[in-house]
Parts: C-alpha cells; structure tokens; sequence
C-alpha cells in the first residue's frame, strides 16, 4: 500500500485471499477488468519476491466493455491485455456496486480542482454523481 491507501495488483491479489477474478479499473481505460492470472502464480499460491513489487510479473486482465461490473454478462464485449507494470498503483480496485460515471461528469469535472489524470475515480463524491 503506498502513502494514499492505494493498492497495487499484487497488493489486491492478496487482499482477494490469493483469488483471481477481482475487478479493477486504470484511469484512462473505458471498461471494466478482472484480473485472469499473474504470470508464475497458479491461484491460490504467493507470488515469488518481495512486496511491494514481487518481481514485477506481467498480468493478463480481461478488459469488459461495460458501465457497470453488474452489467457483464457473456453478451458483453471484451478483450484480454498483458499489463506489464502491475507494481504501480494506478490500477485501483472496483466492487459490484462500482458504476462507470457518465461521459458527461467527465466533461463537468475536467474544469474542477480535484480532477486527477482526466477523471477522478478516488473521490466518493465523485463516484456519487457530485
């Protein structure tokens, strides 16, 4: 965990009980992930290294099309990425109540002084529809 509370995806790893399948969300992206595996872990099994970091390994996470993690079902479009800086902490958790905000709050907060990197998924009121 770094000095904001942020978790990086091993950090999450470890928080699910060692478990694949948790969503998480980046910044820029314009869809939902769940995290497949992490290169030389099976499920269930510690990651090799030292935290934070464990070695870096890359992680393959399944980017779905969708607004809302209750939304994905196996009509929903999707593709699989390799992320390959899985120690940084731009990749934050979603639960299943987690609602993409609207284009339209984007374009209202650009102008704000809490915007973070083009949106601003860390802020409660945000998530809220402020």
């Amino acid at each position: 965990m770094d000095s904001n509370g942020l978790l990086n995806i091993y950090e999450q790893y470890y928080q699910a009980n060692l478990s694949y399948g948790f969503y998480l969300r980046e910044s820029t992206w314009h869809s939902i992930g769940q995290v497949l595996f992490i290169v030389g872990a099976e499920e269930g099994e510690k990651l090799t290294g030292n935290p934070p970091y464990f070695l870096n390994p890359k992680v393959y996470v399944k980017l779905f099309y969708a607004n809302s993690i209750p939304e994905i079902n196996s009509k929903t479009k999707s593709r699989v990425i390799k992320i390959y800086d899985g120690g940084s902490y731009r990749y934050q958790p979603v639960d299943s109540n987690f609602v993409m905000p609207s284009e339209e709050i984007f374009k209202k907060r650009r102008n704000s002084k809490k915007f973070f990197n083009g949106y601003d998924y860390f802020n409660d009121n945000f998530l809220k529809g402020e």
